[in-house]
């Protein structure tokens, strides 16, 4: 019994972690609890090149952070695609009285505002900084579009992908030896090392795989531009999608991924608590001999209790209103 259930056990248990670790640590960032609307002159948005994120810009009243950086960025790719990658690309810094820009190329890259540096920083320091962030990633944009970098570019990922399909292939037999050795050696004296290899071991294993394929995946999309460029675009659209507060309950506004983020601890919940009750009525109440109708009648209180408490951590660590439980609740009761 303890084997039948100890893969799910190990399941609910990661996803509750999990959980209250992201909720303890902020993980989502603002996805936990709904946050007030944010003053636009206090926004930012990033200045980027190639899908790196150098620096971030704020708003003023006549134009936003995201209109100011749409600008900026739209002036860097612009003269990333009309000059050669021989030729260097110009930046400066001009002050005119209390006016500071940044220029490239002789164009209008950047006016510094009060929004771009904290109030008693020198604004010229800050964009002489911006300058040298702005100048090392046009200089690797660059060598990034010539031929001979796109070429070690392939063959790199021609390497690793070989790489990777090797550790998937030897990950995936090791997985079947070690279930082969614990079919050839499960035995009722040595559970622990059993539940060990099964429950522990094997799915680290099972993972794995998806996550080399990931991390090769996100290697692989760096190494070009183009690629690093939509796969920033891809990140921002899920990330503003899940994230977006659309959906208002009372006085507080919740994002699609409070609600699916939810739903995972609420999975997790129930495979935790189902595993714990399997677990208490096999290796406790049948070994008290206690019958099948106190068994059941035990199982389904545990069950009804653990649920109760665990979906008040959960909501209530989320940012819910408790009161939203009370149906809930009265059901219970």
């Amino acid at each position: 019994m303890l084997t039948r259930f100890s893969r799910w056990l190990m399941i609910g248990i990661a996803l509750i972690c999990v959980g209250l670790i992201s909720i303890g640590i902020g993980l989502p960032g603002s996805l936990v609890q709904a946050q007030p609307t944010q003053d636009p002159l206090s926004a930012n948005a990033p200045i980027m090149v190639d899908g790196r994120i150098l620096f971030q810009v704020g708003g003023i009243e006549s134009f936003s952070a995201d209109q100011r950086a749409r600008i900026a960025n739209t002036q860097l790719e612009r003269t990333l695609r009309s000059t050669p990658p021989n030729i260097p690309i110009r930046l400066e810094v001009e002050t005119q009285g209390d006016l500071t820009t940044i220029w490239i190329d002789g164009r209008l890259l950047l006016t510094m505002t009060e929004g771009d540096f904290m109030l008693g920083d020198d604004p010229v320091a800050q964009a002489e900084e911006w300058v040298v962030l702005l100048d090392t990633a046009l200089t690797q944009a660059q060598i990034e579009r010539t031929p001979t970098y796109q070429r070690r570019a392939a063959i790199i990922c021609s390497a690793l992908l070989g790489l990777a399909i090797a550790l998937h292939l030897a990950v995936r037999w090791l997985c079947r030896q070690l279930r082969r050795r614990i079919a050839q050696r499960a035995t009722e004296q040595d559970w622990v090392s059993h539940w060990t290899v099964r429950s522990i071991l094997l799915p680290v294993l099972s993972y794995s795989r998806f996550a080399v394929w990931v991390g090769a995946g996100y290697y692989f999309t760096g190494l070009f531009p183009w690629s690093r460029y939509w796969r920033y675009r891809l990140v921002a659209f899920l990330r503003n999608t899940f994230t977006s507060q659309v959906f208002p309950l009372g006085d507080k506004s919740y994002s699609i991924w409070d609600f699916v983020w939810a739903a995972l601890l609420t999975i997790g919940l129930w495979i935790l608590v189902r595993a714990v009750t399997a677990l208490v009525r096999s290796r406790l109440l049948r070994n008290v001999g206690a019958g099948r109708e106190v068994q059941d009648a035990i199982a389904l209180s545990l069950q009804l209790i653990l649920t109760g408490l665990g979906l008040i951590v959960i909501f209530s660590g989320l940012g819910f209103d408790l009161s939203s439980l009370a149906i809930f609740a009265s059901v219970l009761g």
